[in-house]
């Protein structure tokens, strides 16, 4: 139930606003959220892969191969502050090959739950909220790990669909560099000669 905000003779600040709707129900977080054009804290979030390895299958003829070479380790971060509370995390991928996606926040083996799943086809889109993550560059902030069920055997099919992993700012932080928010992995099919 949404929590009922009494203003006193200073009135309700933006900053104390966005604090109660980062604990109240989304339709009062949207209520509350400052429009975009209005400043906000300015951060350019970053994400990097740190490990990473590669699954792929031949066909029943022996003719044609696929190979997805993809990340397994990542990391959120900016080189000058703090990744803020409440970076949402979007892991996609096609559920033939990497069903069921897992995160793990590293060192601590924290599991975080996903906050929404869809599906549609054979693509299955997960998202997560990441807590706060202290400054540091590539490697020196908190990783996490990206894992799958096991698919054995693979599948043989034509339209495997990608490996992706994105970040977003949270309501109220500007990304000035969305460039450096998503990395993809295609599958790569090729003849067997």
């Amino acid at each position: 139930m949404p929590e009922t905000i009494e203003t006193t003779s200073t009135g309700l600040t933006r900053r104390r606003a966005l604090k109660v709707a980062a604990w109240s129900v989304p339709a009062l977080t949207v209520a509350l959220a400052a429009p975009a054009s209005s400043a906000s804290e300015s951060i350019d979030l970053m994400l990097a892969p740190s490990a990473g390895g590669s699954v792929g299958t031949t066909n029943p003829e022996g003719t044609r191969q696929w190979q997805l070479t993809a990340g397994s380790g990542w990391e959120a971060y900016s080189e000058v502050a703090e990744v803020p509370a409440g970076t949402v995390l979007t892991v996609s991928s096609d559920i033939r090959i990497l069903p069921n996606p897992v995160v793990t926040l590293m060192p601590q083996d924290e599991v975080l739950t996903a906050t929404s799943t869809s599906t549609t086809g054979n693509m299955q889109t997960s998202t997560y909220t990441l807590p706060a993550i202290p400054p540091g560059g590539y490697l020196e902030g908190v990783p996490f790990t990206v894992t799958f069920d096991d698919v054995d055997p693979l599948p043989w099919a034509e339209d495997l669909g990608p490996f992706t992993v994105s970040i977003a700012a949270p309501a109220g932080v500007n990304d000035p560099d969305t460039g450096n928010n998503l990395i993809s992995s295609e599958v790569v099919y090729s003849d067997i000669p």
